[in-house]
C-alpha cells in the first residue's frame, strides 16, 4: 500500500489523466441514460417520415381517354392503401344498407296496390276498350256496398277497408217524423193548441230532429256522398274523383289508363288513411291505439271519428318536379284542382334536368325545397304525386290522421289551411251546408296538400312504354332475331 502511494505522488500527470477520463465515462453514461427518450423519438419521427415519403411515390395506373387506348401509368401518386381498402369498406356497407332501405321500402309501398284490372300493364294496347269497360266494373263493385267491396278486395289483394258512407236524414224524412209529433198533438190538444202546447210540441219536435240525426250519425263511418250517378251524367259532388274517359266512347290512350290505375291507388291510400285515423280496421294493417272510439267503439260513428266529413280528394295531375311543380300555395278555392282530369299525363312533356347525378349504383337525389318543405320531386328512385284532400275533422285529433297517413304508405301533409266552422249551424247556408252532426269537439274544415311516394322498382316494370318515355325513363328494344334467309 505504501508503494502504491509513491507511486502516485511520484507521477502526478498520470494520476490526473485517469481521473479526467473516469469522469467523462460517467458523463457520456449519465447523457446517454437521460436522452434516451428523445432518442427514441427522433427515431419514430424518422420512421413516419419514411412512410409518408413512401406514400407519395407509388404508381398508379389510370383508364385511358380512349376505350382502345393503353392505360395510363402516372408516378409520384400520394395514397394510403390501407386507408383506401378501408374507406372501400365503410363505403360499401353504406352503400348495401342503403340498397336494402330502399328495397324495405319499396317493398312496403307496393303492398295492397294490386291492378285493377289484373295483367293488363304494362302492355295490352288493343285491349283499350275491354279495360276501360272491366275498369269501370270494378269501380262499380266497390261503390256496390260493404258486401261486394269485401269481395273484391279481399280476391284482387287489395288494401281497402269497409267504410260506412253516406249524409244525413233527407229533408223529407225528417219533416214526417215531425209531421207524425204535430199529427200526435193534435189528437191530444186537438185543433186549437195553447202557447204553451205549441212551445211543447216544438221542443218535443227539436228533441226528435237532433235523435234522428244523431242515430245516422252513430250509423256511419264518415259522412260523405256516397252516390257516382249514372255513367251518362257523373255526380260532380262525389267526394273522388272518376276520370271520365273511362266512361266516355272514345278509346284512352295507355297513359291514360296508366293514369286511371295511378289515381286509384293513392285515393285507395287516402280512404285507408281515414278509415285507420278512424278507428276502421284496415287489412294488414295494426290499429291505432289513440284512434279507438271510446265507449262503446264503432257504435260512436262519425261522433266519435276523427274526420267527420270527406268533401274531396282530388289527385293534382302531372309527377312533380317533371310535369308539375307540386299542389303547395294552391289552396284558393278558385284554384283548378283537376278533378277529372283527363289529360293524365301530357305526352309531350319532359323530365326536367338535375333531378339527379348520373351514373351507376344509387344516384344522388338533390332537394328542391322550392317545390314542397320535403324536398322531394321525381326522381330515379322514385316519383312525387300530390293531391288535394278537404275533410272536416276534429281539430285536437288532426295528428291521427297525419300519423295514420305516413302508417299507410309514406304520406306527409306538405300544405294546410284550416278554417274554423260552427258545427251546430244546420242551415245549408253555413259551412256544414245541412244538419251534419259531429258531436263534441273543435271541428274545423281542413284543406291540405298531401304528398306520395312511389318507387319505380315496382311501378316501371307495370307502366306502358308512353308513360316511361314522358318520365325520361329509358325503355330497353326488344331484340331482333336474325333472318335465316
Amino acid at each position: 500500500m505504501k508503494s502504491v502511494l509513491i507511486w502516485l505522488k511520484n507521477n502526478p500527470i498520470t494520476v490526473a489523466s485517469g481521473l479526467v477520463i473516469l469522469l467523462a465515462l460517467g458523463f457520456a453514461a449519465w447523457t446517454w441514460s437521460s436522452f434516451g427518450a428523445l432518442r427514441g423519438d427522433l427515431e419514430a419521427t424518422a420512421r413516419e417520415k419514411g412512410k409518408l415519403e413512401n406514400f407519395g411515390n407509388n404508381t398508379a395506373e389510370l383508364p385511358a381517354e380512349e376505350i382502345d387506348a393503353q392505360p395510363l401509368t402516372v408516378e409520384g401518386v400520394t395514397y394510403n392503401p390501407p386507408t383506401v381498402d378501408r374507406m372501400r369498406r365503410i363505403f360499401g356497407d353504406l352503400n348495401s344498407q342503403t340498397e336494402l332501405t330502399a328495397a324495405t321500402f319499396a317493398v312496403f309501398n307496393e303492398r295492397g296496390h294490386q291492378q285493377l284490372v289484373e295483367g293488363f300493364f304494362p302492355s295490352a294496347a288493343g285491349d283499350a276498350f275491354n279495360y276501360k269497360n272491366r275498369y269501370r266494373d270494378a269501380i262499380q263493385t266497390l261503390l256496390a256496398g260493404p258486401g261486394p267491396a269485401a269481395g273484391f278486395a279481399e280476391q284482387n289483394g287489395v288494401l281497402l277497408p269497409t267504410l260506412k258512407a253516406g249524409l244525413p236524414p233527407q229533408a223529407q224524412t225528417l219533416q214526417t217524423r215531425l209531421n207524425r209529433i204535430a199529427e200526435e198533438g193534435a189528437r191530444a190538444f186537438g185543433d186549437r193548441l195553447t202557447e204553451d202546447q205549441i212551445r211543447r210540441l216544438e221542443d218535443e219536435q227539436r228533441v226528435e230532429l237532433l235523435e234522428a240525426l244523431t242515430e245516422r250519425a252513430r250509423a256511419l263511418d264518415v259522412y260523405a256522398i256516397n252516390d257516382i250517378g249514372p255513367t251518362t251524367a257523373l255526380n260532380p259532388e262525389y267526394p273522388l274523383p272518376v276520370l271520365r274517359y273511362v266512361y266516355e266512347g272514345s278509346q284512352p290512350e295507355p297513359r291514360q289508363m296508366w293514369e286511371s290505375q295511378m289515381q286509384t291507388w293513392i285515393l285507395q291510400d287516402l280512404i285507408a288513411s281515414i278509415g285507420l285515423a278512424n278507428g276502421v280496421p284496415v287489412p294488414g294493417v295494426a290499429p291505432l291505439p289513440a284512434a279507438a272510439r271510446g265507449e262503446g267503439g264503432s257504435a260512436q260513428g262519425v261522433l266519435g271519428a276523427v274526420v267527420k266529413r270527406l268533401i274531396s280528394a282530388d289527385v293534382l295531375p302531372g309527377y312533380v318536379g317533371i310535369q308539375s311543380s307540386g299542389g303547395v300555395g294552391q289552396l284558393d278555392s278558385d284554384t283548378n284542382t283537376g278533378r277529372n282530369a283527363s289529360a293524365g299525363l301530357a305526352a309531350g312533356a319532359g323530365p326536367v334536368e338535375g333531378l339527379a347525378s348520373d351514373g351507376a349504383g344509387i344516384p344522388v337525389i338533390k332537394p328542391n325545397y322550392f317545390v314542397s318543405p320535403t324536398g322531394r320531386t321525381s326522381n330515379p328512385v322514385f316519383d312525387v304525386r300530390h293531391t288535394r284532400l278537404r275533410v272536416h275533422a276534429d281539430y285536437t285529433r288532426l295528428p291521427l290522421l297525419f300519423e295514420a297517413m305516413a302508417k299507410i304508405n309514406f304520406i306527409s301533409v306538405v300544405d294546410m289551411k284550416l278554417a274554423s266552422i260552427d258545427e251546430y249551424d244546420y242551415s245549408t247556408s253555413g259551412r256544414l251546408g245541412g244538419p251534419f252532426v259531429y258531436g263534441v269537439g273543435e271541428i274545423v274544415d281542413v284543406e291540405m296538400i298531401v304528398e306520395s311516394l312511389w318507387f319505380r322498382s315496382w311501378t316501371v316494370p307495370l307502366m306502358p312504354d308512353s308513360v316511361k318515355t314522358t318520365l325520361g325513363i329509358a325503355t330497353v328494344e326488344p331484340a331482333v332475331a336474325d333472318d335465316t334467309f
